[in-house]
């Protein structure tokens, strides 16, 4: 198991929050409830959310958004 330090821990939490935030937010886009792998597939399709995901998400790299998700 691996020891985590207080602020990592704040870290993950808070990307957890962000992301379920963000999934919350596209299913209410498409208005219909959606699933996690339907929600990655419309950030992968719409550049408009992908960019909103990375700046929720504060991250710079198209790359490592890809990765996360």
């Amino acid at each position: 198991m691996l020891n985590t330090t207080p602020t990592q821990n704040i870290e993950n939490d808070e990307f957890r929050h962000a992301f379920l935030s963000f999934c919350t937010l596209v299913s209410i886009l498409n208005g219909k409830k959606m699933n996690f792998p339907t929600v990655f597939l419309k950030i992968l399709e719409n550049t408009n959310l992908r960019q909103i995901y990375m700046a929720h998400i504060n991250e710079d790299s198209e790359c490592k958004v890809n990765f996360t998700l």
